[in-house]
């Protein structure tokens, strides 16, 4: 079916998604794509973490299926595409990738994606996102693909490849500190109409502009002459080195010799470069000598920064990680000042000292003679989305080891109401609770949740063990209905 097109097209629409909904996580990238007619591609990244896996003949399998439903503006569905994917077995957990390639017509258009994990029915997804219409400009400019992974590759057979580079999508447009260079995939249409020179440039922008004195400045746009032909693509790189951590657009625009842009695409993309982070806040010039950072003592310092590590967005926690395993006290200090800075503008010392009156509290409470209060489960949650609504403590269900309920009535930061999250103490030790499952988008979900509390074992199938989501009703156990009902 869509699977069998060949691929010598261009990508004219991005629509990215990451979603989670019971345990199966999944990102979705959405493109267009034309020749004589129009066609769509979806590339799904299924989470390994997330997918059950079985043993087969001592190896990890893992297999799932799913629909494209393409539907117009008033709902008409218009295409429609099912598929069925395995994963080679292995001996290691890895993410399952997907590509699908689907003959649409051109115009606006809505794809519902439906995934199901096939070995266990509970742990499917649903989602719906937009899929723009094909511009109708001579000269037009791609999606840009920001890119995972990419080598050359001479088999044509293989549905990743294109250009003669085998190609997948970077996760969650995300570059960790790992990187050391931004790789994008973008092509370019329309130029073989025109005899006047042509250009393509491409750079990067801060979404959020540094006006300190210690502002980097931003590198010159790359410039490449094109060629007068009617499709052409690019490899962008660029190195991460001069970035530092933070939200930024790459930009893509088509140029003639007067510097005029003809057109012009961008997408956006996360950077964590602690490197880059961590010498800007060494050379940083503004005065916090009279600041209350400046009265923190040296060896409270990483006792400070481990209390942050809940709070932190994605962005900074590699930089938030270099510092506490890195003796810098002047950095240490500039970084909780500029965080409290951002964050409470008016008063950044009001801020820091309520929060940090919290964290003490928390890592008193939770402490298990292992680590800070904070750094448990618990504790970690606490800080990251405040105190519960309710609690339920359970220590004496003969069937399970002890566990708590958290409810929340409202998470701000996800924007979710009516969320639970279980923690269970399989240890027995002090404080020593764990999360099993919860409903809170980005924390970890389990279906399973139930057999892993009561240790439920399935009934063995050619060595393996069978598939069991739930308890049934037995006396005396709760749990699920503590954290269905409550």
């Amino acid at each position: 079916m869509a699977s069998s097109l060949r691929f010598t097209f261009a990508f004219l629409c991005l629509v990215f998604c990451t979603t989670s909904i019971n345990a199966l996580t999944i990102e979705v990238s959405t493109y267009r794509f034309k020749a004589d007619k129009s066609y769509a591609e979806v590339y799904l990244r299924l989470s390994g973490n997330t997918l059950q896996w079985t043993k087969k003949a001592g190896k990890l399998h893992a297999s799932a299926s799913g629909t494209l439903i393409f539907k117009d503006s008033l709902g008409n569905i218009v295409a429609f595409d099912k598929f069925r994917v395995e994963s080679p077995t292995s001996d290691s957990i890895s993410d399952i990738i997907v590509l699908r390639r689907v003959s649409v017509p051109d115009q606006l258009l809505f794809v519902n994606v439906e995934v199901e994990d096939e070995s266990e029915a509970l742990n499917k997804i649903q989602l719906e996102q937009k899929l723009l219409a094909v511009p109708s400009t001579s000269i037009i400019i791609s999606d840009i693909m920001p890119l995972g992974v990419s080598r050359k590759e001479v088999s044509t057979d293989n549905t990743f490849v294109k250009s003669g580079i085998y190609m997948e999508p970077l996760p969650y447009h995300f570059i960790d500190e790992k990187r050391t260079t931004i790789e994008a995939y973008v092509e370019l249409y329309g130029l073989q109409s025109s005899t006047e020179p042509r250009f393509v440039s491409y750079y990067m922008l801060p979404l959020i502009k540094d006006t300190s004195k210690t502002a980097a400045t931003p590198p010159s746009p790359k410039v490449k002459k094109l060629s007068a032909v009617a499709t052409e693509p690019i490899i962008i790189l660029l190195p991460t080195k001069p970035y530092r951590s933070g939200e930024y657009k790459m930009v893509v625009e088509i140029i003639d010799a007067a510097k005029q842009v003809l057109a012009s695409k961008s997408c956006y993309l996360t950077i964590s470069n602690p490197v880059a982070d961590l010498a800007v806040l060494e050379e940083y010039n503004e005065n916090v000598q009279n600041s209350f950072v400046q009265n923190l003592p040296d060896a409270d310092l990483k006792y400070i920064l481990r209390a942050h590590v809940p709070i932190v967005d994605q962005v900074q926690s590699s930089t938030l990680e270099y510092l506490i395993l890195t003796d810098k006290p002047i950095s240490r200090r500039h970084f909780i000042y500029n965080y409290w800075k951002k964050r409470a503008a008016v008063n950044p010392e009001v801020g820091y000292k309520a929060y940090m009156d919290v964290a003490r509290a928390v890592d008193t409470k939770f402490n298990n003679n292992v680590g800070s209060g904070f750094q448990t489960d618990r504790g970690h949650m606490f800080l990251k989305y405040g105190k519960p609504t309710n609690v339920i403590t359970v220590e004496t269900e003969v069937d399970a080891p002890p566990y708590e309920i958290w409810y929340y009535t409202k998470i701000q930061t996800t924007k979710q109401s009516n969320v639970r999250f279980l923690f269970y103490n399989p240890s027995l030790s002090h404080n020593d609770f764990e999360i099993l499952h919860s409903t809170c988008l980005g924390e970890r979900s389990n279906p399973n949740w139930e057999k892993v509390l009561y240790d439920v074992k399935g009934k063995p199938e050619n060595g393996d063990s069978g598939a069991v989501t739930t308890t049934g009703q037995v006396f005396n156990r709760n749990a699920a209905r503590y954290f269905n009902e409550f």
